[in-house]
């Protein structure tokens, strides 16, 4: 049975999911549109595991010391393992819109990962920073979720 607690979080998760689906659809409207419903299901899957990686990072980055195994990690890991065929969708659909950016990714702990998601993932919700640089986002969130997965699997 599901505590308040664990419910009131994946309300914020379903919410921020579909904030960032309407931000999505309405960007890819603006244009001819570059993705299929096959990409938005991608997308919507992808900004969910975020969601998820978002809020076990919340928990990791109030302790202190190493980052250590739980049954909320364990499971973070399942959703990402889950998710690469999604991951891998999403980036194919990123090549084909102009304007899509991946950075060179810069070494840091495990913990500097994780407080870089939480920033990245705030600026996923943003209202207007237009779809090349949300999915921009969305790309190096997933990058910094396999480089966790790598850590703590």
């Amino acid at each position: 049975m599901a505590t308040n607690s664990e419910r009131r979080e994946w309300a914020r998760r379903r919410k921020i999911v579909q904030v960032v689906d309407k931000l999505i659809e309405k960007e890819d409207n603006a244009e001819p549109s570059a993705l299929d419903e096959k990409d938005r299901e991608a997308v919507r899957v992808v900004v969910r595991i975020s969601a998820e990686s978002d809020a076990v990072f919340r928990q990791v980055l109030r302790k202190r010391g190493p980052i250590a195994w739980s049954d909320r990690v364990d499971h973070l890991c399942d959703s990402i393992e889950a998710g690469m065929e999604f991951f891998a969708t999403v980036k194919q659909s990123a090549r084909i819109i102009g304007g899509v950016r991946l950075p060179p990714r810069k070494s840091g702990s495990l913990r500097s990962l994780v407080a870089e998601h939480r920033e990245l993932f705030d600026d996923l919700q943003k209202r207007d920073i237009g779809l090349p640089k949300r999915l921009s986002v969305l790309l190096e969130l997933i990058r910094i979720e396999l480089i966790f997965f790598s850590h703590v699997w």
